[in-house]
């Protein structure tokens, strides 16, 4: 069974996962598939600054947004009667969790950090106007300092009040920035995450399942 986000109707939470398992094989599903998740998200160290990134081979890092870290789900299996743990699809293509655990080298859809997408009762761009500055730099022929004027394009905003406002303000945004998206060769190491929490968990799985069918002493 594949994790997406439809995976919330086979959560051990949900009757018809309850009526399909029996107690004691769902305590110890439960189990291995809280420890699998569990690891995995622990592994995945904290950063502030957003474009700090682990190195190859270390799991990647849990920034501000941290979509990857929140998303790893586990669930029943009602194909093979087992517990499935992993992330939910993410980013442009949905690749981005399966980038990380793999790694990827070939053309890919790349979001352009700086585009926004401007809506009604937001601020936006209204027009665009041209500055220019001045300031002195080295001569070419090292004799003293000369003037040169820099000229770059520079929006003025308010808060869009129109549907017209706003379709502005998109083609403004796209006029400064460019697209929203573009294709682009790309080499991204693996930087794997739920193989390692696998491997771990391989070593205690066991002792759930023992728990899960021992029965305390009754008095």
């Amino acid at each position: 069974m594949a994790v997406n986000f439809a995976v919330k109707k086979w959560f051990f939470t949900t009757k018809l996962v309850q009526a399909l398992v029996d107690g004691r094989t769902s305590r110890g599903l439960i189990a291995t598939g809280r420890y699998i998740v569990n690891a995995a998200k622990w592994s995945m160290l904290r950063r502030a600054d957003p474009n700090e990134h682990s190195p190859p081979g270390v799991p990647p890092y849990a920034h501000k947004n941290g979509a990857l870290r929140r998303h790893i789900y586990y669930a029943y299996s009602p194909a093979d009667k087992n517990v499935v743990a992993g992330p939910v699809p993410l980013g442009a293509v949905g690749d981005t969790p399966r980038i990380h655990e793999h790694g990827f080298t070939g053309a890919r859809l790349i979001r352009n950090k700086r585009r926004r997408v401007r809506k009604l009762g937001k601020p936006g761009e209204i027009r665009l106007t041209t500055k220019t500055t001045t300031r002195f730099a080295d001569s070419p022929h090292g004799r003293g300092e000369i003037q040169v004027q820099d000229t770059s394009t520079v929006a003025v905003y308010a808060r869009l009040r129109t549907p017209a406002q706003v379709a502005r303000a998109n083609r403004l945004n796209e006029e400064l920035y460019g697209a929203m998206y573009a294709i682009k060769n790309v080499t991204y190491p693996p930087r794997p995450y739920m193989a390692p929490a696998l491997a771990s968990a391989k070593k205690i799985i066991p002792t759930f399942w023992q728990a899960s069918v021992s029965a305390p002493a009754v008095a």
